[in-house]
C-alpha cells in the first residue's frame, strides 16, 4: 500500500495483490544482481541451533511468503527454519509476531514468554518482539546504529553476533 500511495496510486486490494504477485515473481531472478550476503555469525549460530533437539527456530518476516523464500534460498538459510510467519496474512511485525507465536504454540505447546527470543537489526523487529514478551536481540548490522536502536529498548543489543558458545551462554542454553 505505501509503494502504491507513494506513487499516487489509490491501494485497492487487487491493485495491492497484484504488485506483490509481480513481487513475487521478480524477486528470485533480482536476487544474483544485489550485493547482499549472510551477516557475520548467522550461519554459526543456525548451525549450532540446529543442534539443539529443544529448539524451534522460527523465522518472522514482513516479508511475503514468495519474497520470504526466494531470499532463504537464494542465501542458503532455508533449511535452518522449522516454519515461517509472513506478513500475507498480517497487517505489521507485532500482528506477525502474533501469528508466529501461535504457530510455535501447535508445533510444541506452551511456550513461556522468556523463551522466546525475536532477532533482528531495525525498531521493527524490536517492537515484533516485544509484542509478544520475547526478548529481543537487536543487532547493529543493518541500516541502524546501536545508538538508533538502542532508544526501542531491546533485552540485549550488539554490534554484530558474537560466536555461538557466547550467544549460548547469553540466552541460557547449553554450550556445544
Amino acid at each position: 500500500r505505501e509503494i502504491l500511495s507513494l506513487h499516487k496510486v489509490t491501494p485497492t486490494p487487487e491493485k495491492v495483490k497484484h504488485l506483490l504477485t509481480r513481487y513475487g515473481e521478480l524477486l528470485p531472478s533480482s536476487l544474483p544482481r544485489r550485493q547482499g550476503q549472510v551477516m557475520p555469525g548467522v550461519l554459526q549460530i543456525l548451525e549450532a541451533l540446529r543442534s539443539q533437539p529443544n529448539i524451534l527456530s522460527l523465522l518472522l518476516t514482513g516479508n511475503i511468503q514468495a519474497g520470504a523464500q526466494a531470499k532463504l534460498h537464494h542465501y542458503g538459510l532455508a533449511s535452518y527454519f522449522d516454519q515461517v510467519a509472513f506478513s500475507d496474512e498480517a497487517e505489521n511485525r507485532p500482528a506477525i509476531a502474533h501469528q508466529g507465536l501461535a504457530l510455535a504454540k501447535t508445533l510444541v505447546g506452551e511456550i513461556q514468554p522468556e523463551k522466546v527470543y525475536v532477532i533482528g537489526d531495525t525498531p521493527h523487529d524490536i517492537h515484533c518482539g516485544q509484542a509478544i514478551q520475547a526478548r529481543t536481540i537487536a543487532v547493529a548490522t543493518g541500516s541502524y546504529s546501536v545508538s538508533q536502536l538502542q532508544v526501542h529498548t531491546p533485552w540485549w543489543l550488539i554490534e554484530q553476533l558474537p560466536s555461538p558458545v557466547a550467544f549460548f551462554e547469553k540466552v541460557g542454553l547449553p554450550a556445544q
